[in-house]
């Protein structure tokens, strides 16, 4: 060392090395990865966590430079990058999750994914091909199913279907169990459609009509262009359509509480970790596993859109309707038609239901009208109704004008960090609500800070 010290002459280079900038960095680089560490794993140990599940633990921290180079260094998001924070994500989840709710969830998840897609898909069509008020009807009855709380045609639902259902047993005659699974996917799905119609209707008014009044001209059949060019071109969209919904089922927790009775779900489990035991600890860990998919479906969503966005480039001037009339299109157009129509149908029965339960008194099976409910509506819950309508005007305004200078910042000011902000801005459209239910008590549940319990 000495003689290698002579020969090198290093005097240069460590006096390059005293500057501030250096010291400080070395000072970061011995003080966080292996001070700061070692004292947290250890403080771990000491509160009782298992010796084999701190390493798993920490590995998290992996995910977190990931998605920070991801998102603020626009590294690419690389296959083996993606399938190394599953496998760390799945880890965590291995160690504290149900395995029988979660393939309840798993199972719930997929056909409701693929019931809502195509469900959504028939609706898209017959609202972009509609004309005049038929257009008008079914976009009014879609914005009121879109805007309204879930829970709403959950309640619907067991008054209509349920073992004393005004159509199972009062006209059919019938006495079902309507608390199971298939309850659960049924009405997920109807409840995910109209955001999701609305979504492909957006992408079906930017399709070029020209290229379709082309292929009519060429001699091509209603079905063929349905068939070979309009579904091909909203691929993209409908796939979007497919893994959102996925995530969303997975994510409701109202749904399988209403009306899955015995059949429990994984965000089912959580709520009722969090509201029953209050073990925020557990619900964050099981949180997890919808941290999973939520990930990974948010960088194949973004080049869903991105692709999709280059398939429609050549969108129309005019809004106007799809130049298509799904009768011409065959069987494919038919069964559109009849699918839609038995969205829309159940759509209006169950809001029907919600309107005429409003006016309706049940006395030993005999209905009869009354305004009671009402009365009590005003008398003692208008404060309650009226703070609702205040805070919803607030958010409202609040939100719009975020959202407008956040799209100009974004779109026509190049500022630093661009990416990151996009990634967090499109991030929560994809994350499960129950995460930042949790998210938001542990952070902002003590000073300096403490926000629960008031109206921010």
């Amino acid at each position: 060392g000495a003689v290698m010290a002579a020969i090198a002459a290093p005097r240069p280079d460590v006096a390059a090395a005293m500057s501030p900038q250096l010291l400080l960095l070395f000072l970061g680089f011995g003080l966080i990865p292996t001070a700061v560490a070692y004292i947290l794993y250890m403080q771990g140990l000491s509160m009782g966590l298992e010796t084999s599940k701190v390493p798993v633990v920490m590995s998290f921290e992996t995910v977190v430079t990931v998605l920070v180079g991801i998102g603020v260094y626009a590294e690419s998001a690389g296959a083996i990058k993606v399938l190394g924070i599953v496998l760390v994500l799945m880890s965590i989840l291995i160690m504290n999750t149900d395995f029988s709710k979660l393939r309840n969830s798993v199972f719930v998840g997929v056909f409701t994914a693929v019931l809502s897609t195509i469900l959504s898909l028939s609706a898209a069509l017959v609202c972009a091909t509609a004309r005049g008020w038929k257009k008008t009807l079914c976009m009014i009855i879609m914005l009121v199913a879109m805007v309204s709380p879930p829970f709403v045609s959950s309640l619907a639902y067991i008054q209509l279907y349920g073992r004393r259902g005004w159509i199972t047993y009062r006209l059919l005659h019938l006495s079902l169990n309507p608390y199971n699974r298939w309850g659960v996917i049924l009405m997920q799905s109807i409840s995910f459609v109209p955001l999701n119609a609305m979504f492909l209707s957006g992408i079906l008014e930017k399709l070029d009509e020209g290229s379709l009044r082309s292929a009519r001209d060429l001699g091509a059949s209603g079905g063929a262009i349905l068939r070979d060019m309009v579904l091909p071109l909203i691929r993209p969209a409908t796939l979007v359509c497919l893994l959102l919904s996925f995530v969303r089922s997975l994510a409701d927790f109202g749904t399988p509480i209403i009306i899955g009775g015995r059949f429990s779900t994984l965000a089912a489990d959580i709520y009722l970790q969090v509201v029953g035991y209050s073990d925020l600890e557990k619900s964050s860990a099981m949180n997890m596993f919808l941290l999973i998919p939520s990930i990974v479906f948010f960088f194949v969503y973004r080049a869903l859109m991105r692709r999709s966005d280059r398939l429609t480039d050549a969108s129309r001037t005019a809004q106007t309707e799809l130049g298509l009339l799904l009768p011409h299109c065959g069987a494919m157009g038919w069964g559109m038609i009849a699918l839609s129509t038995v969205f829309f149908v159940m759509i209006v029965l169950q809001y029907g239901c919600v309107f005429l339960s409003g006016f309706l008194k049940s006395t030993k099976g005999v209905y009869s009208f009354t305004l009671q409910y009402w009365d009590q509506l005003w008398r003692i819950g208008s404060s309650t109704m009226l703070r609702s309508v205040e805070y919803a005007l607030i958010v409202s305004i609040a939100g719009t004008v975020f959202a407008m200078l956040f799209a100009y910042y974004m779109d026509r000011r190049r500022i630093i960090g661009r990416s990151l902000f996009d990634c967090l801005a499109t991030l929560p459209y994809m994350l499960p609500g129950t995460c930042f239910g949790i998210g938001y008590i542990l952070a902002f549940n003590h000073a300096p800070l403490k926000l629960t319990g008031t109206a921010l």
